[in-house]
């Protein structure tokens, strides 16, 4: 019952909720988090490693390199499927779920004067 609970809690939360795998694959997305970027769960789960990233080489690179030890947080310029840019805060952790090690991303969008 508490793992249902937090994964409801968790799909119906106002933050972004991303899973990835070390390629960089999207494996999973909440609700929000497809929305704050504009594409369907579907588009999102399509997209390949680096396509929302301004400057995909070099934050894929910092991406994986950092994540590998111990996560990290931080802020990043994203582009939305419009082409808009939006900045974020995020938080990402590497984890261990579903017989797979993965990644888990919070992301949420950086408020003028925050």
């Amino acid at each position: 019952m508490q793992s249902t609970l937090l994964g409801e809690a968790l799909e119906h939360a106002s933050v972004g909720v991303v899973v990835f795998d070390a390629e960089g694959t999207y494996l999973a997305v909440n609700r929000f988090g497809a929305e704050l970027l504009g594409y369907t769960r579907n588009e999102f789960l399509s997209l390949r490693p680096g396509e929302l990233s301004v400057r995909p080489r070099e934050e894929m690179d910092d991406a994986t390199v950092d994540l590998g030890r111990a996560g990290r947080n931080g802020r990043r310029t994203i582009r939305r499927k419009d082409g808009s840019k939006m900045p974020v805060r995020y938080r990402s952790f590497a984890t261990h779920m579903a017989g797979m090690d993965v990644f888990v991303s919070f992301i949420e969008p950086v408020r003028s004067g925050a």
